[in-house]
């Protein structure tokens, strides 16, 4: 479980590793994920985590709305 900030305020949540995932040209195994469902109307189907943008060294330049890989 972990605690984390949310819009709706601060909630816990489970975290459960997937057995692999593939964003961005970059495949992790065993890749701990927190799982949280998101609202039906947000049209978003899952959300990046910091930990993983960090680690496949991710610059994201929101006027231009890009993230680029290094």
């Amino acid at each position: 479980m972990r605690t984390i900030v949310a819009a709706s305020g601060v909630i816990t949540v489970p975290v459960v590793a997937v057995p692999w995932f593939n964003c961005l040209g970059h495949q992790k195994e065993n890749f701990p994920i927190v799982a949280l469902n998101l609202p039906v109307r947000s049209y978003q189907l899952g959300l990046l985590g910091m930990d993983f943008l960090r680690e496949i060294k991710a610059v994201i330049d929101v006027a231009k709305g890009e993230i680029q890989l290094k």
